[in-house]
């Protein structure tokens, strides 16, 4: 049963991960797969937390949690205002954010 909070963490990580890699073209995709990485590390705080019976570590899950929230309300902010200027929330179409 606890060893299962790591899979499903694991699972979500990776997910994540695979989708911030491959999927580089929609802004709001990459957000949102940035909140799963960040989601699926408090899940992995949380597991460790119970394993070793340290509320520690469900405190870093919390504030992990608020940040995580402020990051997605900057990043949707950012995300409104690039379609607003440009029209379009795909990276490739405007040149800004290139290299």
């Amino acid at each position: 049963m606890l060893f299962d909070l790591f899979f499903v963490s694991l699972v979500l990580f990776f997910s994540g991960l695979v989708g911030f890699i491959v999927i580089q073209r929609n802004l709001l995709i990459i957000l949102l797969c940035l909140e799963l990485m960040i989601l699926a590390c408090a899940l992995q705080f949380i597991f460790v937390s119970k394993l070793f019976i340290d509320p520690k570590g469900q405190l870093f899950a919390l504030l992990l949690i608020a940040v995580s929230a402020a990051e997605t309300a900057i990043g949707l902010g950012l995300v409104l205002k690039i379609y607003r200027v440009y029209n379009t929330v795909n990276i490739i179409k405007f040149k800004r954010f290139r290299y």
